[in-house]
């Protein structure tokens, strides 16, 4: 198994989306928002199990929406979790985590990873 660090969830855009996998091309220092290459100097392809498809389905329908009432005809933004800078995205992601931790009894640990399973080839 592995996942995704935090940068490189933020770096995520729909077009490294795939059907069944993504291609993990870029990191977002959370810090000062630069993209860089992910841990390793290589992009990457993780598979993604049907919870997660399902999921990141539902999450580009909702931001389609959001799109059309904002009056850009239902243009997608580039990335999967657009946020107005990385520190407050990175900030953002680690509350909501933590609120999860809390909630099911779990110890407060570091910032969460996506399950997937690794696949050997680059993307």
């Amino acid at each position: 198994m592995t996942g995704l660090r935090l940068g490189e969830s933020l770096g995520l855009e729909w077009d490294d989306l795939e059907e069944r996998s993504m291609c993990v091309a870029r990191t977002v220092d959370s810090q000062t928002g630069n993209v860089g290459t992910p841990k390793g100097g290589k992009s990457r392809n993780v598979d993604m199990n049907v919870e997660l498809i399902e999921a990141l389905r539902r999450w580009k329908v909702r931001q389609a929406e959001k799109a059309l009432k904002e009056g850009r005809g239902g243009e997608l933004p580039a990335r999967v979790f657009p946020m107005p800078s990385a520190k407050s995205g990175a900030w953002r992601v680690r509350a909501v985590f933590k609120r999860v931790l809390k909630k099911a009894g779990f110890p407060i640990t570091s910032a969460p990873t996506t399950a997937a399973t690794a696949t050997p080839a680059s993307c």
